[in-house]
């Protein structure tokens, strides 16, 4: 009985390692919504390091540096976007609620298991 505890232990605790661990894989497309539509896909595994703002909202500024992509000088008053920093992990997200922008890694393809509105 008691062998049969540690092996549902150790078979959950497997299971949780793998899990938490194949979502972060390292992604290479960034994708940039705006007002609820996404507005740009960048693969940061070809991307040149830069700065750069939105057509749509140009208050809102971006940084690409080493494959990895944050918010930067954005006009919003608590700045949380800006202090999640550089993301670059598969479903790793930072996002800029008074300029309605989202900054996602969705991995190296689009292969999605649920779209929600």
């Amino acid at each position: 009985r008691r062998l049969e505890i540690y092996i549902i232990k150790f078979l959950k605790k497997s299971f949780y390692f793998f899990y938490t661990n194949r979502n972060k894989e390292t992604g290479t497309i960034a994708q940039i919504t705006y007002d609820g539509k996404v507005v740009l896909t960048i693969d940061l595994a070809t991307a040149d390091d830069k700065v750069f703002a939105l057509q749509e909202n140009p208050k809102v500024h971006f940084e690409i540096k080493d494959h990895q992509i944050r918010f930067v000088n954005t006009d919003c008053p608590d700045k949380l976007c800006e202090n999640v920093g550089f993301i670059s992990h598969q479903n790793e997200v930072a996002i800029c609620m008074p300029n309605k922008t989202t900054l996602k890694i969705i991995g190296e393809t689009n292969d999605f298991d649920i779209i929600a509105n």
